[in-house]
């Protein structure tokens, strides 16, 4: 089986459909959280987006937002971003057992690497056992709780180097 890696090729359709169909993976449903038609335009408009494709179908995505700390500063801002937010990691259920959220999440470890992110952070439920312990094998730590929800970063090291 061949799985395709891109970044921002998604339409907000892919999105939808895909986001759909694993809604019921998140803890708690993702369609009882969130209008996952809206959730997906907002993605597709400002995320960037980590995609695995089996045959032209989007069956892994991870959608993360990277943000300046101080945007509106009138002082000039550092050459990276500081910190980014992993707000999705999903595979279709078919898929799931085969590396591919793995492989997602490493990039965008890499691409917060590449553009000098300082801190990548992400929420998940507590009960998630298969997210939370994916988190941890790739350097994810809990920063906090807030009730069902864990608090996890990874403080990414910057070189100096150019």
């Amino acid at each position: 089986m061949t799985i395709r890696y891109t970044r921002d090729q998604s339409s907000a359709s892919d999105l939808v459909g895909h986001l759909e169909c694993c809604s019921d993976q998140f803890i708690p449903a993702l369609a009882d959280r969130v209008n996952v038609a809206d959730y997906a335009k907002k993605l597709h408009c400002n995320a960037t987006r980590f995609e695995a494709w089996h045959e032209g179908e989007l069956v892994g995505l991870v959608a993360a937002y990277f943000s300046k700390s101080d945007a509106n500063s009138e002082t000039p801002q550092p050459e990276h971003d500081d910190v980014g937010f992993i707000s999705n990691v999903s595979v279709l259920r078919q898929f799931g057992g085969r590396g591919i959220a793995t492989n997602l999440v490493q990039q965008t470890i890499q691409f917060s690497k590449d553009h000098r992110v300082l801190l990548l952070e992400l929420k998940v439920n507590r009960d998630n056992d298969a997210a939370v312990s994916l988190y941890g094998k790739l350097g994810f730590c809990i920063a906090a709780t807030e009730g069902t929800e864990l608090n996890m970063r990874l403080e990414i090291g910057v070189s100096d180097e150019v």
